[in-house]
C-alpha cells in the first residue's frame, strides 16, 4: 500500500471512529461516571490487614492501571466532544447544533430528513456533520 493510500485510509478510519464515538457519547459519559465512582469507592476499601513485606495483588494492580487508562482515554474523548458541541453551539446559525444533535443523539439517521426538518439543503447537513467530526478530531489531535 502506498503511503498516500495508507494516509487516506487512516484518515477515513479515524473519521468513522470519531463518528461512532459521537454516537456513543452519552453512553460513554455515563460509563465514565460509573467507572470513576467504582474506582474511587474501590480504592478506599481495604480487604484486610497485610503481613509486613507482603506484596499486594499484582493482577488487581494491573487491572486498576488498565482501568485508569480507559478512564483517561474515555474522559479525553468525552471532553473533546463536549468542547466541539460548545463551540458549535456558539455558531451564528443555531440549526448547525440542532443538526448534530438530531444526527447523533436523537435517532435521525438520514441527512435528507434532517435537512427537510431544518429547512436546509442535504449538502449543508453533510458539511455541518463533516465540520463537527473534524472539530472533534482536531480536539483529539487525530488526522481526518
Amino acid at each position: 500500500m502506498l503511503a498516500l493510500e495508507r494516509d487516506r485510509y487512516l484518515k477515513r478510519a479515524n473519521y468513522r471512529l470519531i463518528e461512532e464515538e459521537i454516537r456513543c457519547y452519552q453512553e460513554t459519559k455515563k460509563m465514565l461516571e460509573e467507572l470513576r465512582d467504582d474506582v474511587i469507592e474501590g480504592t478506599s476499601k481495604v480487604d484486610g490487614p497485610r503481613a509486613e513485606g507482603q506484596a499486594g495483588d499484582p493482577t488487581g494492580n494491573k487491572a486498576i492501571k488498565l482501568t485508569a487508562i480507559a478512564i483517561s482515554e474515555a474522559g479525553r474523548r468525552v471532553a473533546a466532544i463536549e468542547k466541539a458541541l460548545e463551540q458549535t453551539g456558539r455558531a451564528a446559525d443555531p440549526r448547525r447544533l440542532q443538526s448534530i444533535e438530531m444526527k447523533f443523539f436523537q435517532g435521525y439517521y438520514t441527512d435528507q430528513g434532517i435537512a427537510n426538518r431544518l429547512g436546509v439543503a442535504d449538502s449543508t447537513v453533510r458539511r455541518w456533520r463533516r465540520d463537527f467530526v473534524c472539530l472533534v478530531a482536531e480536539k483529539l489531535g487525530w488526522p481526518v
